[in-house]
C-alpha cells in the first residue's frame, strides 16, 4: 500500500456546455428529436425521468411511503388537514416516477400572471445588462409567453449567447430569435422586424420570456388558433402554444446548458524493484507444496516456493534467465481506515518488470 502525496492529488472543476433541444407541435413536446414509442414506459414524450424508477415496467409499480408515527414525518406534498386525517400507524405512499419537462404560460393583455410578478426582483437583478428587463406594464399587463425550463435541463446555468427560438408556419421557418448580443436580449434574425428585440433570458433561473407583439411576416395567411378559437396573425407572444388549436404552428426550443462536475486526479506510481509479488495461484510454479504446517493453532506458508518464470528466451529449447515479472490489472483506492472505497481496472494488464516504473492517472467525478 502506497500514500498519496499531496503532488499526486489534484482537484478541478470539469465546465461543459451540454446542448439540448426541444420541439413543440400539436399538444406533444418532443426531446432532442425524440419520442417516446415504449408502451411500457411511465416517462411521457419530452419528459425525464428524475430517478430513474419505473421506467419500463408495465405493472406493480414501486412507490414511496412512511409511516404515521410519533415523529409526525410525512411527504411535503401531503397537506396538514389531509395529513391529520390519517391514524396512527396508516401508511401514507406517494408515487413514482417523477418526471419533468418545460412549461408554458401564455396570459393575455390585463390578466393576473402572479409566476411573472414573483419574477418581478429576479429581472429587475438583469437590469444592469439592458434596458428591457426594466419590469413594468410589459411584464405586467400586456400580454406575453413564460417558459419555464427545470435545472435538470440546463445544469447550473444557461449558457449566454447559446439560446434559439424558431417559429414554424406549415413547416417553414418563419422567424428565428437568438440572444446574439449575449446579455439576455432575444432579437428577431429572421422575419418581418429583424433586429427587434422581442423577450428576455434569464439565464440563472431558467425562464424565457417573449413580449414581442408585431406581426412575425408580412403575410396576412399567417393564421392560427393561438389563443381560443380564433385565428390570429402569428406573433412571437404565441410561441409555445403548442396545447391550443394552433395545428399549422410548431415551435422549437435550442439552447445549452452549464455543467459544473468537480473532479479529483490521483496519480499511483508503481516504482522500480517493487510491485513484484502477486497473490495469484499462478504465480508460483504448479505442483509445490504451499503451507508446511496446518492446525488449529498455525498456518505456515512454505517460504522457499519457486516463482513461475514466464520470461521466453528467443533460442528454442532454451530457458531464459529468471526475472521477477507481474501484471497489474487493478488498483484499489483506500480511505484513511484502510477501507477500500475505489477500483480502477485496466483495459488490458500492465506487464510490470523490475526495471520499468509507471505511473497510473486516476480520475473520479464526484
Amino acid at each position: 500500500m502506497y500514500k498519496f502525496s499531496e503532488n499526486d492529488k489534484f482537484y478541478n472543476v470539469l465546465v461543459t456546455y451540454p446542448k439540448y433541444e426541444f420541439l413543440l407541435y400539436d399538444e406533444s413536446i418532443y426531446y432532442q428529436n425524440r419520442k417516446n414509442n415504449n408502451d411500457n414506459s411511465n416517462t411521457p414524450s419530452g419528459h425525464v425521468n428524475l430517478y430513474e424508477l419505473n421506467v419500463n415496467r408495465p405493472s406493480n409499480l414501486i412507490y414511496p411511503f412512511v409511516s404515521k408515527d410519533g415523529s409526525l414525518s410525512a411527504f411535503s406534498t401531503v397537506a396538514t388537514t389531509t395529513f391529520n386525517d390519517y391514524q396512527y400507524g396508516d401508511v401514507i405512499a406517494g408515487t413514482y416516477p417523477l418526471t419533468s419537462t418545460i412549461a408554458h404560460n401564455y396570459y393575455a393583455l390585463g390578466t393576473a400572471r402572479t409566476t411573472v410578478d414573483a419574477l418581478k426582483n429576479t429581472i429587475n437583478f438583469y437590469r444592469p445588462l439592458s434596458t428591457h428587463f426594466e419590469y413594468g406594464t410589459k411584464f405586467s399587463n400586456d400580454a406575453l409567453s413564460l417558459i419555464s425550463v427545470p435545472s435538470i435541463f440546463y445544469g447550473s446555468s444557461i449558457k449566454k449567447g447559446s439560446v434559439e427560438l424558431e417559429f414554424y408556419f406549415t413547416g417553414s421557418l418563419i422567424g428565428k430569435a437568438e440572444d446574439t448580443k449575449r446579455n439576455g436580449e432575444l432579437v428577431t434574425t429572421t422575419g418581418s422586424a429583424v433586429g427587434d428585440t422581442v423577450g428576455v433570458v434569464l439565464y440563472n433561473e431558467g425562464f424565457i420570456i417573449l413580449t414581442g407583439a408585431v406581426n412575425m411576416t408580412n403575410n396576412a395567411e399567417h393564421t392560427d388558433q393561438y389563443v381560443g378559437t380564433d385565428s390570429t396573425r402569428s406573433k412571437w407572444i404565441y410561441f409555445g402554444n403548442y396545447d391550443q388549436n394552433a395545428d399549422n404552428s410548431a415551435f422549437k426550443i435550442k439552447y445549452q446548458g452549464t455543467s459544473k462536475t468537480p473532479t479529483i486526479t490521483l496519480l499511483a506510481h508503481a516504482s522500480k524493484i517493487s510491485l513484484n509479488y502477486s497473490n495469484n495461484p499462478t504465480h508460483t510454479t504448479y505442483g509445490q507444496t504451499q503451507t508446511l504446517s496446518t492446525g488449529s493453532r498455525a498456518y505456515i506458508e512454505n517460504p522457499k516456493m519457486t516463482i513461475k518464470n514466464i520470461v521466453k528466451s528467443p533460442h528454442s529449447n532454451h530457458s531464459a534467465s529468471f526475472e521477477r515479472i507481474t501484471y497489474i490489472s487493478k488498483i484499489g483506492v483506500y480511505d484513511d481506515k484502510k477501507r477500500l472505497i475505489g477500483i480502477a481496472k485496466m483495459a488490458t494488464p500492465i506487464k510490470k518488470t523490475q526495471e520499468r516504473d509507471y505511473t497510473f492517472k486516476l480520475k473520479l467525478d464526484v
